[in-house]
């Protein structure tokens, strides 16, 4: 019994450093950042991680981002492949981390996790295969529109990660919630940068809100 205990104990501190290592950083280059997730360098304490420690909400809203990263990242793998820029490439690659680290906070609370297939278009919650079919039929009207779907994206990843933060303090998602949320702030900047450029007289209004 004690040994089973150990071996328990010692996973959750394996699965703690490895969601360190998944949101540590590096440089912001073109939207994409290595350190969009970045973490302290602090140890985790890994005692008492639980389901049991966490509300509804709080499960909920882990369940809700990690298919919700996912769904930005295939968005932006699929406008990769229509239209050759190499913005959504970047992000896609830096929406695979910040799926990742709620992979491994899911992981680390023993809630299952629900991406069962990771393909692309492929998703648990039909409100995210809907959102995929439509975000990309808008992506592959234009380049413009492929952009502005970038944006769009980024917005309601920001409103749902504040959403989300108000309703909990566990330190652990708090972690991971702020870092996906610097992100994603970088992400929408370098979006918006890139529609600037690729707009016709670069009207700068038209990607207001």
């Amino acid at each position: 019994m004690e040994r089973r205990m150990e071996k328990a104990r010692v996973r959750r501190t394996i699965m703690g450093l490895v969601l360190v290592a998944t949101i540590a950083g590096g440089v912001l280059v073109n939207g994409c950042s290595r350190s969009d997730v970045a973490a302290e360098n602090t140890m985790l304490s890994m005692s008492s991680i639980s389901a049991k420690n966490l509300s509804e909400e709080e499960i909920q809203g882990l369940i809700q981002m990690r298919e919700e990263e996912k769904l930005a990242r295939d968005v932006y793998l699929t406008l990769y492949e229509r239209w050759g820029l190499p913005i959504f490439n970047n992000i896609a690659r830096s929406e695979q981390r910040h799926t990742d680290a709620v992979r491994n906070l899911l992981e680390m609370f023993g809630i299952p996790d629900p991406v069962t297939n990771d393909s692309v278009g492929h998703f648990s919650n039909e409100t995210f295969t809907r959102l995929y079919r439509e975000l990309v039929e808008r992506g592959n009207a234009s380049l413009l529109a492929a952009l502005r779907v970038g944006i769009d994206i980024e917005e309601l990843d920001i409103d749902d990660l504040e959403e989300l933060l108000s309703q909990t303090e566990n330190p652990y998602i708090i972690r991971v919630y702020n870092s996906l949320l610097r992100g994603s702030h970088n992400h929408l900047t370098a979006f918006r940068r890139t529609y600037r450029q690729y707009l016709p007289g670069n009207n700068e209004s038209a990607i207001e809100k």
